[in-house]
């Protein structure tokens, strides 16, 4: 239905995974990647949600290591698919911080572990990206804190995402909505503005 009503096929497709996940696509996630000459025409972009919210405990206790198991197994999926895939963990993760095993830190910590696991495991075809919801009030300061205390490091990451969602009829332009600053910290320069001070290396998606 969307190829017929716009003539375009997207470059990237996203999907979502929560809990235990093997890694593998399914029949219908393949066939919407499609492609032709065994080269596939969509990237595919999954936001796997561990830890807190899908039955696998904290994020602390992914990063001491209770997911592990679930880490190698998805490791080992990914890595018999032929092409790159991106792969975030537990998107938006703001949400969700709390002082009962999901700080900052932890999140940072748990990225870092799955990262590491996936490397020991010799998998070489995951685009890592970042997915925050990128809300004005999670900065919780004008240095976009509340952000980069849950990065994992440019060594980890390779894209940078926000998911742009805005509640305001009177936001009407790309800064508006990527930069949006009300509800934020005195002098929050906007989502977009961290990222492009703090890392800069790194491209930007919008997802949601």
């Amino acid at each position: 239905e969307w190829l017929a009503l716009t003539n375009f096929r997207p470059h990237i497709l996203p999907w979502y995974k929560v809990g235990a996940w093997n890694g593998t696509f399914t029949n219908a996630e393949l066939a919407l990647i499609g492609g032709t000459g065994g080269v596939p025409y969509a990237i595919p972009k999954f936001s796997w949600k561990i830890g807190a919210g899908s039955g696998t405990g904290t994020w602390a206790d992914v990063a001491n290591g209770a997911s592990d198991t679930q880490i190698d197994n998805c490791a080992a999926g990914i890595k018999t698919y032929p092409f790159k895939m991106m792969l975030c963990i537990f998107h938006e993760p703001e949400d969700n911080v709390n002082t009962s095993g999901n700080t900052r830190p932890a999140y940072r910590a748990m990225w870092q572990r799955v990262r590491a696991r996936f490397d020991a495991l010799g998998v070489d075809n995951v685009v890592w990206y970042l997915q925050f919801a990128g809300a004005p009030n999670h900065a919780v300061n004008a240095a976009g804190s509340g952000f980069e205390d849950m990065y994992p490091g440019d060594d980890y990451i390779d894209w940078l995402g926000m998911d742009p969602y805005t509640h305001s009829p009177t936001r009407n332009t790309l800064d508006e909505l990527v930069n949006q600053t009300a509800g934020g910290p005195s002098g929050y320069g906007g989502w977009y503005n961290w990222a492009q001070t703090n890392h800069p290396s790194k491209p930007i998606i919008l997802g949601e």
